[in-house]
C-alpha cells in the first residue's frame, strides 16, 4: 500500500507502475488517480482546516493564511523531489 502511495514499483521510482500498459506507446495508458495528492489534500484538510465563517467575507487575513499554507505545501512537495532527484542524484539514469 505504501509503495503505491509514493509511486514506487518493487521499491524503485524508476520502473513503470503496474497500471501502465507497456505494450502501448508512452502516454497512451489511462492515468490512475494520484494518491500522493489525495494524501496532501487530506493532511491539509485535517491540519489546516478552512475557516468557512471567515471566508463568508473577503478579508486579507484568511486569504493570506490559505496562500501561505498552499505555498508551503507545494514547496515541500517540489522541494522533496528536487532534493532526491538532484541533491541525492536519484535522477541519473543507470
Amino acid at each position: 500500500a505504501l509503495s503505491s502511495l509514493f509511486n514506487q514499483v518493487d521499491g524503485s521510482f524508476f520502473k513503470a507502475p503496474k497500471w501502465v500498459d507497456q505494450s502501448k506507446p508512452p502516454g497512451a495508458t489511462s492515468q490512475a488517480k494520484e494518491l500522493v495528492w489525495l494524501a496532501f489534500a487530506v493532511f491539509d484538510h485535517w491540519v489546516f482546516p478552512y475557516d468557512l465563517e471567515a471566508a463568508k467575507q473577503y478579508e486579507w487575513g484568511w486569504v493570506l493564511e490559505r496562500f501561505l499554507v498552499n505555498t508551503v505545501m507545494c514547496a515541500l512537495y517540489y522541494g522533496y523531489w528536487h532534493f532526491v532527484l538532484y541533491g541525492l542524484g536519484w535522477g541519473k539514469r543507470p
